[in-house]
């Protein structure tokens, strides 16, 4: 099975709770260095694109999360400047 990979802030859902909900999902947890705020940002606006993607559904499933991240990576990465 392939795993995905969750990437959070140093400091924020880095509890033993989080990274024992991500092993029961196949989820590798990723953290941001210490004190380069930076590095990731163009990224985690990316992803507060996809989160309000998101906000609007009730009981979004797997499928239908695969299937609109897939749609977003499109966009953001071909038709966002045309």
């Amino acid at each position: 099975m392939k795993k995905d990979t969750s990437t959070v802030t140093q400091g924020t859902n880095t509890s033993q709770t989080y990274f024992i909900l991500t092993h029961n999902y196949y989820i590798t947890p990723s953290i941001t260095r210490r004190g380069n705020c930076w590095d990731n940002a163009p990224m985690e606006i990316s992803f507060g694109h996809l989160k309000e993607a998101f906000r609007h559904l009730k009981n979004p499933t797997i499928k239908l999360a695969r299937q609109l991240t897939g749609n977003h990576i499109c966009f953001y990465n071909y038709e966002r400047y045309n």
